[in-house]
């Protein structure tokens, strides 16, 4: 059942990469403005109080196999949007991009810290970028850099289609494990895929783009969106992003 879930949701990811348009050559200008960025004086490692619970000594339940393939996949899935977004920061100069890569190291290192309490070998041992060991997220880690690359209202839209595909992998995985602290985790790493998703969406809004939900029902993507920044994991300033 998992395996059909995860092949299902990759499914519909490569879909979107084969559906969407090329890119209005006009889009390849841009003025470099902030979006949704966190306010200057708050430390990179800032991160929610919760994440840095001490975790007990040791589970009380062991890992079921679907709760272990899902914690090895949500490794590299976070690890996949970290990669990803370190490279179109690298592309483009946006510094959304540089400080939703900084949230994704602390949500990679949220679930490799959960690898380490259960025994799990670690899919990031060596911590390699662009490197997985799922071949299925390898792929999409090309598709994804090669659409995001052609402009930066595609690499806005990729990054949106990330979240959307973290946050509903996140629900499969919450609904399917018995363990309360994985649960704990999971949740706020999708609080902060909530944020990174308005973070996307309002760049594109500053350029003038509608955005079109690819993975979650429309809905769903509506009600995230009509949320307000959770400032727990962007900083104090950052309820209300604006452009310079």
């Amino acid at each position: 059942m998992l395996a059909l879930l995860l092949v299902g949701g990759i499914a519909v990811l490569n879909a979107y990469l084969m559906a969407e348009k090329a890119p209005n050559p006009l889009a390849l200008v841009y003025n470099g403005e902030m979006v949704a960025t966190p306010s200057p004086n708050a430390p990179d490692a800032a991160q929610p109080a919760a994440f840095q619970q001490p975790l007990a000594s040791s589970p009380q339940i062991p890992l079921n196999q679907v709760e272990t393939e899902h914690l090895l996949f949500m490794r590299e899935e976070e690890k996949m949007a970290r990669d990803v977004y370190q490279r179109l920061f690298q592309r483009w100069g946006v510094s959304v991009f540089a400080s939703i890569t900084r949230s994704e190291q602390r949500h990679v290192d949220a679930v490799g810290r959960q690898i380490q309490r259960y025994g799990v070998p670690d899919p990031m041992n060596p911590d390699i970028p662009g490197q997985f060991k799922d071949p299925r997220l390898a792929d999409l880690y090309k598709k994804l850099i090669a659409r995001g690359d052609r402009s930066i209202e595609s690499a806005l839209r990729v990054g949106g289609v990330i979240e959307e595909t973290d946050i509903r992998d996140l629900d499969n995985a919450i609904a399917q494990t018995r363990q309360p602290e994985i649960v704990r985790v999971y949740t706020l790493i999708q609080r902060g895929s909530f944020n990174h998703l308005r973070a996307f969406v309002h760049g594109l809004e500053l350029r003038g783009v509608a955005y079109a939900p690819s993975i979650l029902d429309s809905q769903r993507v509506k009600q995230i969106l009509q949320q307000p920044m959770d400032t727990g994991f962007f900083g104090r300033n950052s309820a209300a992003p604006t452009a310079p």
